[in-house]
């Protein structure tokens, strides 16, 4: 099991040529500077993956941590900064499950065909809990198992 997570320190502005920060235009949440950590951890083997150093602006889903490949039959946990369809897909081609908050965003086809917005999915699901086939709506469309859990 992989636990991936990235967090962002802000810098003095002084230091905006070497570590550059979000680039956010409102002032309250503005940081010229900022470094973001990324660091993940084995817990099968207690080793810690990083850190790794990149600029605060830099999106979670682009650390160098998730391009390591995984072992076969390794569960791989993220939060919603790491969803990313593509990436998702390689990992089910290496045989590397994976648990992430599902994008609101993607579209969900099932296997009738049927498009599905995400609350209407989840409403004709029968109880709090249930499992679908759940075809994401992209160029290559790749069989998912969904499972919600209260």
């Amino acid at each position: 099991m992989f636990l991936l997570d990235a967090s962002q320190v802000t810098l003095p502005a002084e230091l905006a040529e070497v570590w550059r920060g979000n680039g956010r235009s409102e002032p309250r949440e503005r940081t010229e500077a900022a470094v973001k950590l990324s660091v993940g951890l084995d817990l099968c083997r207690g080793r810690l993956l990083g850190p790794e150093l990149c600029d605060g602006r830099e999106h979670d889903k682009n650390a160098d941590l998730v391009a390591r490949v995984l072992p076969q039959g390794s569960l791989r946990v993220t939060d919603l900064g790491y969803f990313r369809v593509g990436e998702l897909a390689r990992l089910d081609r290496m045989g590397v499950f994976f648990l992430t908050r599902f994008q609101t965003k993607c579209g969900r086809v099932d296997g009738t065909g049927q498009a599905w917005e995400l609350d209407a999915f989840l409403a004709a699901q029968a109880g709090d809990q249930g499992e679908a086939l759940v075809f994401p709506r992209i160029e290559v469309q790749e069989v998912k198992q969904v499972r919600s859990v209260e």
